[in-house]
């Protein structure tokens, strides 16, 4: 059982989670970061809340945790990262499927 919110890492996705919940993610893209916090949905509602992109994983794991963690201090990284990554990537995918299902939806209605 995690005590506090660690970050677990790869080269594509990072998830910060602690003993109950998925608080925020980023992603690699192309050259990008980009941050998002897993406790709030878009505007739309049709994902996660973008928190912005950054050029430096590094920096896009402290926006995370700085939006999500405000009153914490150091968040460590958890020795083994494949079972939040296989969980983050296969969130992004059904948010993928999600936001193209409402383009389509909207697409179709104009």
């Amino acid at each position: 059982m995690l005590n506090q919110p660690q970050w677990y890492v790869s080269g594509q996705a990072c998830a910060l989670c602690d003993q109950e919940r998925h608080l925020a993610h980023i992603v690699r893209a192309n050259d990008k970061w980009f941050a998002y916090d897993a406790t709030h949905s878009d505007k739309e509602g049709s994902g996660f809340l973008l928190l912005g992109s950054f050029v430096r994983r590094g920096m896009a794991m402290e926006a995370a945790q700085a939006e999500i963690l405000r009153f914490e201090s150091d968040v460590p990284q958890a020795s083994d990262s494949d079972r939040v990554q296989e969980l983050t990537m296969g969130m992004l995918a059904d948010a993928s499927q999600t936001a193209g299902d409402a383009r389509r939806r909207q697409h179709s209605q104009n």
